[in-house]
């Protein structure tokens, strides 16, 4: 990792400004056509829930300010980080899951798919807490949403992005899925988490294409 020399960046004022705040997460939610995404996991027979966190973490370490942290009183950059997430077990409670990322699709999916067997084996609630090279994400494929919250600790210092994805739903001939994204504002402004947003919409029009390997 490498750190952020806060006197000669740019956002100097911002960070310094929104550091002050209370809350100082924003939320952005919107509906991302996943329908080539979707087409691909049916043709390939193949996860769309890893295919989909696959984009999520090849998107969000393609752009640094998703790699951003704050430790210590200073900014850090992470060269690469995971991604944790809720998995549903059996009994109805959920686990967290903490994908590595990889570039290459099939050794993510490989990875992806011992770990989510871990967990929904019974493996105990991991936090990961103290841990910040990640992202948080939520899953709820029972509703479409236009908005959500993330419960986050007092008292530490959290500036992990957090991310939440909903129902696929149909529109027309083309399906969509509602993708939520928060953000530590002294950090990331609205700016990058569209740029998120729409590199993700990419990544799920461009698979069926591009067939990563």
């Amino acid at each position: 990792m490498r750190k952020i020399d806060v006197e000669q960046w740019s956002r100097k004022e911002h960070y310094l400004n929104f550091l002050e705040f209370e809350d100082p997460f924003f939320n952005i939610c919107a509906d991302v056509n996943v329908n080539n995404l979707k087409l691909y996991s049916i043709e390939n027979q193949v996860s769309f829930f890893i295919t989909s966190f696959y984009g999520i973490l090849k998107v969000a370490n393609g752009i640094e300010e998703f790699r951003y942290r704050i430790k210590d009183d200073e900014i850090i950059v992470h060269e690469k980080i995971r991604g944790g997430c809720t998995i549903l077990k059996e009994d109805n409670t959920f686990g967290f899951a903490c994908f590595d990322y990889h570039e290459n699709l099939s050794d993510f999916e490989k990875h992806a798919k011992e770990e989510i067997q871990i967990v929904k084996e019974g493996r105990p609630l991991d936090t990961n807490y103290g841990e910040d090279d990640m992202i948080h994400t939520s899953v709820l494929p029972w509703i479409s949403f236009n908005s959500i919250q993330h419960p986050r600790r007092s008292g530490i210092q959290d500036s992990i992005p957090k991310l939440g994805l909903g129902k696929i739903y149909q529109k027309g001939d083309e399906f969509y899925m509602p993708v939520s994204v928060s953000g530590h504002h002294a950090l990331i402004d609205g700016l990058h988490a569209s740029e998120f947003l729409l590199e993700y919409e990419k990544f799920c029009s461009e698979i069926r294409i591009m067939k990563p390997t």
